[in-house]
Formats: C-alpha cells, sequence, structure tokens
C-alpha cells in the first residue's frame, strides 16, 4: 500500500513538474514570444529637451563613436547607452526615436539633448528648447557588432595616443 502511494506521488509530482516546465502544450515557449513585465518597459520622463549640431561634429561620444549631426542621436545624464527613446514634442505631438550616444545635458532644467537631425524631425530646431515624453523602445537590432566597433575605437584610440 504503501509503495503504491509513493509511486502513484511520484507519478503526479513528474506529471506536474513536466507541465510545469514545458507548458500545458508540452513545447517550450521561446524567450521572443513570451511577453517581459520589466519595469523598464513602462518608464517615462516629461522633460526639457535641447539640441546640440554642427560644432561639435566629428568630436567622440560618451560610447565611442564620432557625434554626426545628421544621426539620429542624443545625450541623457542616466540611461545607458545604446538605449533607444522614442521622443514626443508635447504641444505638436511630432514624435522620433533616437539613440542614447552621450552624455549630458548639463544644464540645470534639461533633461535631453538631441542631436540637430531628431531637432529637426521634431521641428523644435528654431525654437531651441521643448516640453517632451521620453519612452523606452524596445531593443533594435545592431548594424555592427559591439566588439567589432570597440576594436576599432580602441585600435584608433592607441594609434592617435602613440603617433602624435
Amino acid at each position: 500500500m504503501r509503495r503504491t502511494l509513493r509511486l502513484r506521488t511520484g507519478l503526479v509530482i513528474s506529471l506536474f513538474g513536466a507541465v510545469f516546465v514545458t507548458g500545458p502544450t508540452g513545447v517550450q515557449a521561446s524567450p521572443e514570444v513570451v511577453p517581459s513585465a520589466t519595469r523598464e518597459s513602462t518608464w517615462q520622463q516629461v522633460t526639457v529637451a535641447s539640441w546640440y549640431g554642427r560644432a561639435f561634429a566629428g568630436k567622440r561620444t560618451a560610447n565611442g563613436e564620432r557625434y554626426d549631426p545628421s544621426e539620429l542621436t542624443a545625450a541623457h545624464r542616466s540611461l545607458k547607452l545604446g538605449t533607444h527613446v522614442r521622443v514626443t514634442e508635447m504641444r505638436s505631438g511630432r514624435s522620433v526615436t533616437v539613440r542614447i550616444t552621450d552624455r549630458g545635458p548639463y544644464r540645470r532644467g534639461r533633461g535631453i539633448d538631441l542631436s540637430m537631425a531628431a531637432a529637426k524631425h521634431l521641428g523644435i530646431l528654431h525654437k531651441g528648447l521643448a516640453k517632451v515624453r521620453l519612452e523606452l523602445q524596445p531593443a533594435q537590432p545592431a548594424t555592427m557588432p559591439e566588439s567589432a566597433s570597440l576594436a576599432r575605437s580602441t585600435t584608433e584610440w592607441l594609434s592617435q595616443a602613440f603617433l602624435r
């Protein structure tokens, strides 16, 4: 009697474990199908945006790239470099998605510095400042492996440092 009870209990636990691990259909769900409920996916910030233009063209950003005013990039004090952020101008409703490549802005009361192209897209080029809403966007596929860009930037840095 005891042995039968142990076998039944073991069988029930095994079946429950199989259903729990693989799901009711017996097929494991892939990570892409299961939506993640992270705190970052709902992050928003309402702040003042400014922009920086041609004076910084060609200079290194915090992630090692050279700043190009014609790209849709931005600077933020705390967001992870490489993060994609949707910036919506509050008055017009225009929006653009930018990639965080630099740190800043360093002026009090401002939350994001946009590239010239992003500011033009939002229609704030002539105003200079605008109230905006920032929202995190899903990760975009990288155009170049991070290791390749890191190797390239390290090589460039070494050649500049020692060939002067």
